[in-house]
């Protein structure tokens, strides 16, 4: 496979409504960054979509499962970012996809590494990945850093004050489940408006455990810890997902 199609770089402006009340961009903005260039890269190499079985219908797409993203800098408004993106190995269901997010002058801003499998859109179930991947090259380069499946964000079983959110309509992708990004946003959502006001979010890890579509709430219960907080979000006492988001102590806002 030709070395441009190993590798892909996306290009994204942060836009006014990207930015918070810093003037910059949240990594829920970079996370949809992320995902933008994976679909692109995924399109690019024509694995966007992947059949499945003998039948016409028998079709596969990739799924999310875990995404841990970590950043230094967040950009600003109007700030130019790039996305690298490569598929690195698969092991067993899963196949692992990494990232390196630079600013306009190349400088390293913030780096994720993500695993997905192929979901049955008959079954809605994971399925096998299908034997062509396994002739696919990957690049020679080291992950940004190791992400072990095992070793997930923990449980929280109580919280003080849980919140709710509605699952809606436009929370879904075109798989027609709630998009991944939404579990980042109502972890970062049930956090305390005054821890929000005195720290940046500056990372998170998402482990998914189950899909969901519109219509049902979701509830999330947090409990801080030493970098930020662990959140669990469920539906029906079936859980959804486990998320940890990491913060920092944030400087003066500073209106747009």
């Amino acid at each position: 496979m030709s070395s441009d199609l190993l590798f892909h770089r996306d290009p994204f402006r942060v836009r006014a409504y990207e930015a918070g009340l810093d003037g910059r961009a949240s990594v829920l903005t970079l996370c949809d960054y992320l995902q933008e260039a994976a679909g692109n890269h995924a399109l690019a190499r024509g694995f966007a979509r992947l059949a499945l079985g003998t039948g016409p219908e028998a079709t596969g797409v990739w799924v999310l499962r875990r995404l841990r993203l970590e950043a230094t800098r967040l950009p600003a408004w109007q700030d130019t970012v790039t996305v690298e993106t490569w598929a690195s190995h698969h092991q067993g269901l899963r196949a692992f996809r990494e990232y390196v997010v630079t600013d306009d002058s190349g400088a390293q801003i913030a780096a994720a590494t993500s695993s997905w499998f192929v979901l049955d859109l008959e079954r809605r179930r994971p399925a096998r990945l299908p034997s062509l991947l396994s002739t696919v090259e990957a690049p020679e380069r080291p992950r940004p850093f190791a992400m072990d499946d095992r070793e997930r964000p923990p449980l929280v079983s109580d919280a003080e004050h849980p919140s709710s959110f509605l699952v809606r309509h436009t929370d879904l992708d075109l798989n027609g489940h709630a998009n991944h990004g939404r579990f980042v946003e109502w972890a970062m959502e049930s956090v305390p408006a005054a821890y929000v006001q005195t720290h940046a979010c500056m990372g998170f890890d998402l482990f998914i455990e189950h899909e969901i579509g519109s219509g049902p709430l979701v509830d999330v219960h947090a409990d801080t810890r030493a970098d930020g907080w662990v959140h669990t979000v469920r539906h029906a006492g079936t859980v959804l997902a486990r998320v940890a988001t990491h913060w920092v102590p944030a400087g003066p806002s500073r209106p747009v």
